[in-house]
């Protein structure tokens, strides 16, 4: 359900521009970077880390399922 949430904010929010798009030809440095990805990306960074736990929990659960039916 979060996800969804999550989805239809950046759909209605739309694609956010980069720093390197305002200004063609810049270099892209590493403070550019920085400040683009915790004003613009962090949503983005903290639900793929969510999703990825929820993998490796799942994962975990079918490996410890798995092998109480076996043995």
């Amino acid at each position: 359900m979060l996800f969804l949430g999550a989805l239809v904010y950046g759909v209605v929010r739309g694609l956010p521009q980069s720093a390197a798009a305002a200004k063609p030809g810049a270099a892209f440095g590493l403070t550019e970077f920085a400040v683009a990805f915790l004003n613009e990306y962090w949503l983005h960074f903290e639900l793929t880390s969510v999703l990825l736990l929820a993998a490796v929990v799942a994962a975990v659960a079918v490996i410890k399922v798995s092998k109480a039916d076996h043995g």
